[in-house]
């Protein structure tokens, strides 16, 4: 008679909860102490929001990194048997076939968390019942999203199980899984940070990216929507992404029939291997070789960069090194012997490549570091901030130029290609610009004035596509004669009207949003000094504004778009010289928006936009109605005027001193 194929073990399935007890008996003190205590414990007029909202924000990130980390404490647990040759032997010989083992196996660490979610579920039910507010809408979608995750995360803690022997290469495996492509990301980016010069690469994750990267990915998007009423109550909380979950659930069931094939396959004597498949086990080798000499070899670099006076070829050294430290370091795990170097012929081969890469990128043969589009392929270019701009305030932070204007992007695309075909020179000055002027930018001898300009060019292509590039240009005073220079480039683009009016953006404004006008001066403030007993002085500075009447701000509106729109005010200038000290006044108008928003769900808030705007002395509109307004002079309801120029030089200079000694 043939005996039956046994998929399942309910005494190996037993066994496993109650030798493992710890795991779940502590996840479950955690999600009892999250949810269902901290409810009881609430007061009444907060029961509503937990149950209808404080549950669905459980989700994540709280039930998201409980099954992260306890998914592979779950696998490493229930699969550890594979790690110990007596274990493996032992299990193996009893009359249950490996599809059994592993179901077996599968179902009880996945129920190591399952289990103690119901047991939350129905905890939080009876306190929600208890405290008048139910429901269970929340409490079933909570549930089911946060077991959902959590069988993706024990499916892969399963695959890196079966491709691992020794018990500590499970949570090693399943930490680089889950970080394996944004750490790759990240480290290929730096690299081409410091070897293309200008090569700017988006903080954020691409889309892609995140979706390799899970953890990031649901943290990120795993967010309820709430709608509140008028009076702030709540109309309706929904969960809305449960899609990005069931998609991570249909790749973990393939992930563990994947496991399963490994397993099906498994050699039992590879038991305290790191790894155990054949052909992942060059993957290994290369894959650390290559981590090490990224991570660790840009680590050192940058412990070492000023030491240098160029980046390829001592970074190259330091990728090397590492590299070849990585390759060795893998192998003798693989091998468990020090006595691995007769194998250096693959080390070679790993090194000649990346220095092949290297080469490539730093020699540009791709063409990254030197491409400038085309106008017709330019739709809008973007340009900003201007950080190093004068005059220095808070408005240069926000001054970033969007424009599809022809001539802008014209005269931008110019100066790009400056910058690309003067880029070896750019880059070498750029790197020891502060020390060939001694960390100064002013020269009271030549009367010369230098700034090291931060420069950001964005554009958005006619194909979909997005170019970036941000640069460090060495900025001279004495090069603004010359047309043909980076630094009276630059500083024509910034006089530009359509870059000054796309700065500021008034043209999204108009004058019934308007709710608040005043000037404000850094320097045109009192000064007190504080003189303690021990002799020592203590400065500080009151900054000084004056805000306009709202009956006034019609015609001050007006007059500064009229401005705006030919130039003379708002102009930004790439170098503090003595003109432009002399060409801005130690005042800046601010214009304060009152903007009325809705959400995607329709419901009304309310926003402000603040517009800074230095004035001028070209304004002649703006400074006009200024003056009829009687705003300037030395009395109550007034500010002072001066410029740059005289504020920072002592001429007509108003400071008010006040001494206090505290005994």
């Amino acid at each position: 008679m043939r005996s039956v194929k046994s998929w399942f073990n309910p005494t190996l399935f037993w066994k496993n909860f109650a030798r493992f007890w710890p795991i779940w008996g502590v996840y479950l003190t955690i999600l009892a102490l999250i949810i269902p205590a901290s409810a009881l414990l609430t007061g009444g007029g907060d029961m509503e929001y937990i149950a209808r909202v404080g549950v669905l924000e459980f989700i994540s990130p709280w039930g998201l990194w409980l099954g992260i980390v306890f998914s592979v404490l779950s696998a490493t647990a229930v699969y550890s048997y594979l790690c110990n040759s007596r274990s493996v032997g032992l299990l193996h010989s009893l009359p249950i076939r490996r599809e059994g083992l592993f179901l077996t196996s599968y179902l009880s660490g996945l129920g190591f968390m399952v289990g103690p979610n119901l047991c939350a579920f129905v905890m939080m039910l009876l306190v929600e019942a208890a405290r008048g507010a139910v429901y269970l809408g929340a409490l079933v979608m909570c549930f089911f999203a946060v077991s959902l995750m959590e069988l993706f995360f024990f499916s892969l803690a399963t695959l890196c199980a079966m491709c691992t022997g020794h018990i500590l290469g499970i949570p090693i495996l399943y930490a680089a899984a889950n970080c394996l492509v944004v750490s790759l990301y990240a480290l290929v980016n730096n690299i081409l940070s410091q070897l293309i010069y200008g090569y700017v690469y988006d903080s954020g994750l691409s889309r892609l990216v995140l979706w390799l990267t899970p953890a990031a990915l649901l943290t990120e998007e795993l967010e309820p929507k709430v709608v509140y009423n008028e009076d702030f109550t709540i109309q309706s909380a929904q969960f809305l992404k449960l899609g990005y979950i069931l998609v991570y659930v249909l790749v973990g069931l393939v992930l563990t029939a994947l496991a399963l094939a490994l397993y099906r396959r498994r050699q039992l004597e590879r038991a305290g291997d790191a790894i155990t498949v054949s052909w992942l086990r060059p993957v290994f080798r290369y894959g650390v070789a290559v981590f090490f000499g990224l991570g660790l070899g840009q680590f050192l670099y940058y412990i070492f960069e000023d030491a240098f006076s160029s980046v390829a070829v001592p970074l190259l050294l330091f990728i090397l090194l590492c590299g070849a430290v990585g390759y060795f370091a893998a192998e003798m795990i693989l091998q468990k012997s020090f006595w691995v170097f007769r194998r250096w012929k693959g080390c070679l081969v790993l090194l000649c490549v990346l220095t092949l890469l290297t080469a490539a990128v730093d020699l540009d043969w791709f063409g990254v570091e030197s491409r400038v589009p085309s106008q017709d392929n330019v739709a809008s270019v973007e340009i900003g901030p201007f950080y190093d701009s004068f005059p220095y305030n808070y408005s240069a932070w926000n001054a970033v130029s969007y424009s599809d204007d022809s001539q802008v992007i014209q005269a931008v695309l110019a100066l790009h290609q400056s910058i690309v075909d003067d880029r070896v020179a750019l880059e070498k000055q750029a790197k020891n610009f502060w020390s060939d002027f001694e960390d100064s930018w002013w020269s009271d001898e030549t009367g010369e004035t230098a700034n090291l300009f931060s420069f950001t060019v964005t554009y958005n292509l006619e194909d979909g596509g997005v170019l970036k590039r941000s640069y460090e240009l060495p900025m001279l005073s004495s090069d603004m004669e010359d047309e043909g220079s980076l630094t009276a480039q630059l500083s024509a683009l910034l006089s530009m009207p359509q870059v000054i009016q796309a700065a500021y953006g008034l043209e999204d404004y108009s004058l019934d949003q308007l709710c608040m006008v005043y000037l404000y001066s850094d320097m045109g403030g009192s000064t007190t000094i504080y003189t303690y007993a021990d002799g020592s002085q203590e400065v500080q500075y009151e900054s000084a504004s004056l805000a306009l009447d709202s009956g006034d701000w019609a015609e001050l509106y007006q007059a500064i778009q009229e401005d705006l729109a030919d130039g003379s005010l708002g102009t930004r200038y790439v170098l503090e010289t003595p003109e432009a000290r002399s060409a801005c006044y130690d005042l800046y108008l601010t214009l304060t928006f009152q903007i009325e928003k809705q959400t995607s769900s329709g419901e009304s808030y309310t926003t402000y936009d603040e517009v800074s705007i230095n004035l001028q002395t070209s304004a002649l509109r703006t400074m006009a109605v200024l003056e009829q307004l009687d705003v300037f002079g030395d009395g109550d309801g007034q500010i002072t005027l001066r410029t740059y120029a005289q504020a920072w030089g002592g001429e007509d200079t108003i400071v008010e001193t006040q001494a206090k000694v505290y005994e």
